[in-house]
This record gives structure tokens, sequence and C-alpha cells, in this order.
């Protein structure tokens, strides 16, 4: 997948994750609970299996027997489109 198609990707789970998240009045619960879900629809765009567990401070992330955590405190806000997008690819490229 080159850089333009993954773009595409980002863009189109994002905005439905966007669509379907509904927001806590917490924003670290927010933040780990919208990259879960931004997660979720990756794994399910892409046919996989994950185990997806939302910690007090990280999301742990189980895909083809390797564990990935993802720390609140490097998670941009999601409402900051841009930088969300960019965070987003960034760790998306890495699965």
């Amino acid at each position: 997948m080159d850089d333009e198609d993954g773009n595409e990707w980002c863009e189109l789970i994002y905005s439905e994750a966007l669509r379907i998240y509904k927001p806590t009045k917490y924003n670290t619960v927010n933040k780990l609970r919208f990259f879960a879900l931004i997660l979720e629809l990756f794994a399910e765009m892409q046919h996989e299996d994950v185990i997806i567990q939302v910690k007090a401070v990280n999301v742990k992330l189980k895909l083809r027997s390797k564990n990935y955590i993802f720390w609140v405190f490097e998670m941009p806000n999601f409402q900051d489109k841009t930088l969300f997008l960019t965070y987003m690819s960034s760790k998306l490229s890495q699965l």
C-alpha cells in the first residue's frame, strides 16, 4: 500500500469512527476508546482477528501473535483531524 492509498484508508477509517463514536466527558477515556475503535475498524477492513484492550493509560493490541501498546500520552486529540491522521497513519503503518 503506497502513501496515497494509506492516507485514503486512514481518512475512511477516521470518518467512520467519528460517525459512530459517542464521546464521554473525560478526555483521556475519549482518546483511548476512539483509538481502540480505529484499531477495530482497521482490523475489520484488513480481515484480521485482533484482541484490543483499553487500559487506564494505554490501548493494547494483539495482532498476529504480536503485542502493540499505544500510550495515551502520545495520542493527539482526535478532534484535531490533521494531527490525528498523521499519528494514526504512522501507527497503522507499523502493524
